[in-house]
């Protein structure tokens, strides 16, 4: 008894409340543009008994088939509902030991009830949600709807339909939060604490008219504290009404927040009357998310795989994935032909051995030059790292220009050695004359043996005094020159 059953994907699907000496019923329908679409009727129980004003009921619809799901609700007030702690192996307890735990009375007779329970983990403790309602009136509601010729899909009360129908509305809270949803209708008030989907624990009351705002609090005070025993330690994280809205006006809502310390949201949809509550059931239903409680749901046979299949979809889709094939493989078709057209009709490319021979041997000259370019290039970083490392201090370089020529390949071409041409500015010392540590750096740059192998001819020039026109402080700017010799770039 643990569970939902499933249920088949339809476009239409039939509610029906079964009130005190009146049946309302709602068919809710999809549209092809994913929206809902409903027809509400009623029909009061008269001495032909429950059988022949269901039959009557389900008349009033157009369109309808036998084949459309029906869900059946019944008034809160006529079922038991209770949430309680287990144990972690309480799960193949029975239901009726359950309910017997819950009731604390021995004098119930449980023979008379049917009972559904679903084992859940709001929190880190389990807990079991049990819900009875007298077998006589389970069946005569069974009995009725299959009499007609329907499929019933599931008998639920009218709390747990209103809270699955709220929680599908309200698109900013359907995460697993604990939430206070409070639904209103004319003259009744309920208020469900619920863990997304799942009811935990529900009161409901008169509404007071005219004093609406002390009824919300006093509902929601009550439910609170009833969950508080149910094994959730979470106090609800907000506070949703839902129905009439035409009370936001006149409920002074500061007032209200200041008894409900809560965030506090009003949506319009579902109410706690007739009619909202019977779309409520249709909706749920028609959108696949129906309650998570089934007081039929041991009547009820095994559904067949077959029919758990959607047939309409798989069709569409197959049918989708055919059509894309067809069309990718007349495209790819098309476009062979075009190629194969193209190839026939384009003239045969005769190629010329002379210009096949000029064309290798100008890949050949370049390779050459390639070659020799890699084989004979300067390696100016260790070149560049050295330099920078001897720099002498309040010495700056503001350019470093570097030039090597490729080598030709005639043996009696001349060519210019490669250069290394630095130029800084410097500070001058304490007498005001351009500093000896310029004389030092071109002498350290002389004994560093790598540069001294690539360039053996390193030369101080250039030296002038200078006056930065920003700042008037007095410098001088110089130009080492570094050259190659002839060998070296011969080798």
């Amino acid at each position: 008894m643990n569970g939902e059953a499933p249920h088949r994907m339809t476009s239409s699907a039939i509610g029906i409340l079964f009130e005190d000496g009146i049946l309302y019923g709602c068919q809710a329908s999809r549209t092809l543009l994913g929206r809902f679409r409903h027809q509400q009727v009623s029909q009061p129980i008269g001495q032909a008994g429950l059988d022949q004003a269901v039959l009557e009921l389900l008349a009033q619809f157009t369109g309808l088939s036998t084949d459309t799901p029906v869900a059946a609700g019944l008034p809160t007030g006529e079922t038991y509902f209770a949430t309680r702690p287990t144990a972690t192996s309480a799960g193949s307890v029975s239901p009726r030991v359950l309910l017997r735990e819950s009731l604390r009375s021995a004098a119930v007779r449980l023979d008379r009830l049917e009972i559904d329970v679903l084992h859940w983990q709001p929190e880190r403790r389990s807990v079991a949600s049990i819900i009875a309602a007298p077998s006589s009136r389970i069946d005569s509601i069974r009995q009725a709807i299959e009499s007609a010729g329907y499929s019933l899909q599931q008998i639920e009360p009218m709390a747990t339909a209103l809270c699955t129908a709220a929680a599908r509305v309200d698109t900013k809270d359907r995460g697993n939060q604990t939430i206070t949803r409070v639904i209103l209708s004319r003259e009744r008030i309920l208020a469900v604490i619920c863990k997304g989907f799942t009811p935990v624990h529900w009161h409901e009351m008169d509404l007071p008219p005219g004093d609406e705002a002390s009824g919300i609090v006093s509902v929601v005070r009550a439910a609170i504290t009833g969950a508080s025993t149910c094994g959730l330690n979470e106090a609800p994280e907000r506070i949703v009404l839902h129905g009439r809205k035409e009370l936001r006006p006149l409920i002074d809502m500061q007032w209200l927040h200041s008894q409900l310390p809560v965030e506090l949201r009003w949506l319009d949809e579902p109410a706690a009357d007739a009619p909202g509550m019977v779309r409520a059931l249709a909706d749920n239903l028609l959108a696949g998310e129906p309650g998570q409680f089934d007081l039929a749901r041991i009547h009820r046979a095994a559904t067949p795989l077959w029919d758990l299949i959607p047939w309409r979809e798989v069709v569409g889709y197959a049918a989708v994935a055919a059509i894309l094939f067809l069309s990718l493989q007349f495209r790819h078709n098309d476009q062979t032909a075009q190629r194969t057209a193209l190839l026939a009709t384009s003239p045969v490319a005769l190629d010329s051995h002379a210009d096949v021979r000029a064309r290798q041997t100008e890949l050949q000259a370049q390779a050459a030059n390639l070659s020799k370019f890699l084989d004979n290039r300067v390696h100016w970083a260790p070149h560049l790292r050295t330099i920078v490392n001897q720099l002498p201090p309040h010495t700056q370089l503001t350019e470093i220009r570097g030039s090597a020529a490729l080598r030709n390949q005639k043996k009696s071409s001349r060519s210019m050695p490669a250069t290394l041409v630095l130029r800084g500015t410097c500070s001058l010392d304490d007498e005001g004359n351009v500093p000896a540590s310029l004389d030092r750096f071109v002498e350290q740059l002389r004994a560093q043996p790598a540069l001294a192998e690539a360039f053996p001819h390193i030369e101080l020039s250039d030296v002038r005094r200078t006056r930065q026109q920003q700042t008037g402080i007095d410098g001088a700017e110089f130009s080492v020159v570094m050259l190659a010799s002839k060998k070296a770039k011969e080798r």
